[in-house]
């Protein structure tokens, strides 16, 4: 951790607008940012109208915005939670829980789809696949709701017994699909294709986020609180051993 490698600094002149990264685009040589515009009167304190919001592309290697689009729509007290896809032609936004909106990238602006539930039902930002064409968001209402986002609808609730899923994550084969919950249910792993759930893992804590697999799909873990917890995560081949012999639940 000792060599460290600057790759771009960006600065920002302008004090009334609050910029966020949503992620990097065109790999990792631009940098996608949610904008929020406070409205200013003469006096230079905040108006009455509404704040402006967009999403704004930055090229890292000049550090200036290439391109904007408008949001369409606002993100909610609890601010942006977007992310973008593999293929970086769009991104999804959690918005303040009441809907997912898939904001694609088009030559002449966006194009917004939007998924509806009732208020609450999504409580993270959310994962895609690899491939792109599964978005997974955990939800108070101890499920994963899964959504084919090609069709842009939601087709399984993978469940808990106990508590809210809090984040996911899927492996980098896409074959399997991890959420972070919290206690006897801190991490659960289901296979995609059955959509089984094949492995339930305890910890102390609770409100397991930020779900994350290794690059090799041989490990994965979740932060609750202050700590980190790893756990290696075994081939279905292991799993399948395991439950013949009656130690997994």
């Amino acid at each position: 951790w000792e060599r460290r490698v600057r790759v771009a600094e960006i600065t920002f002149d302008n004090s009334m607008e609050n910029k966020r990264p949503v992620g990097f685009l065109a790999k990792a040589t631009k940098l996608l940012l949610f904008v929020n515009s406070r409205p200013t009167t003469s006096l230079g304190v905040s108006g009455k109208e509404p704040a402006k919001e967009w999403f704004e592309e930055w090229d890292l290697a000049s550090g200036r915005p290439t391109r904007t689009w408008p949001l369409g729509f606002p993100v909610g007290a609890n601010g942006p939670r977007s992310v973008v896809s593999p293929d970086d032609s769009s991104v999804i936004t959690n918005v303040d829980g009441l809907a997912l909106v898939r904001t694609r990238f088009t030559r002449d602006g966006t194009e917004r789809l939007e998924l509806r539930s009732q208020p609450g039902r999504f409580m993270d930002r959310g994962s895609f696949s690899p491939n792109g064409h599964w978005f997974a968001v955990g939800s108070p209402h101890n499920v994963v709701d899964l959504i084919d986002v090609d069709h842009w609808q939601k087709v399984a609730m993978l469940g808990s017994v106990l508590n809210m899923m809090y984040s996911t994550a899927f492996s980098p084969d896409g074959q399997r699909l991890a959420a972070g919950s919290g206690n006897d249910e801190a991490m659960l792993l289901w296979d995609l294709p059955t959509r089984e759930r094949v492995l339930t893992l305890a910890a102390e804590g609770f409100g397991f986020r930020n779900a994350a697999f290794s690059p090799d799909g041989n490990a994965f873990g979740a932060t609750s609180g202050r700590v980190l917890h790893l756990w290696r995560a075994p081939s279905m081949a292991e799993i399948a051993a395991a439950e013949k012999e009656g130690k997994w639940r």
